[in-house]
């Protein structure tokens, strides 16, 4: 395994737990759109991928 991701960096209590992987810190960017037509995707999208699941 090459990497893995630990999320909360950031986050007070888990940091001495995380520094126990002796791992490189990496940084990483969000972009998202906004307006209308994007939150519409983005709903419909979260509904289809949430129906895949309940198989």
């Amino acid at each position: 395994m090459t990497g893995y991701d630990l999320v909360g960096a950031n986050t007070e209590r888990l940091c001495a737990y995380k520094a126990k992987f002796n791992s490189d810190l990496r940084q990483y960017y969000v972009v998202e759109s906004s307006g209308l037509e994007m939150q519409l995707a983005k709903s419909t999208y979260q509904k289809l991928a949430g129906s895949l699941g309940k198989s």
